[in-house]
């Protein structure tokens, strides 16, 4: 489960009201919004720049099979599945450049 401030932190970067569930005023709201302080820093960091969020996701679904996706802002751009973990890294990767030189 994400922390406060992780929870802060992806409501910042992706432009969502500051909106939590914690009491007013407590370690938790401070923490969750300093988080979304650095989430909007980085937005507008990536914003500057002209470049976008990508999270590059890779996890093992059954022995032999690992499962690959690339989302960017949030939305899956491309995904599949490999053998091994190091294919699928490779493979999402590859994926991550293709869409960037293309």
């Amino acid at each position: 489960m994400p922390t406060p401030a992780q929870q802060g932190f992806e409501a910042g970067i992706m432009r969502e009201e500051p909106a939590h569930p914690f009491l007013r005023r407590s370690s938790m709201e401070r923490e969750y919004l300093a988080g979304f302080k650095r989430g909007q820093e980085r937005r507008a960091w990536l914003d500057a720049r002209g470049q976008q969020r990508v999270q590059i996701v890779v996890e093992q679904c059954a022995p032999g099979d690992w499962h690959w996706a690339v989302l960017v802002e949030k939305c899956l751009y491309a995904e599949g599945s490999e053998k091994t973990e190091l294919a699928a890294s490779q493979a999402c990767e590859d994926a991550n450049m293709a869409r960037v030189s293309g």
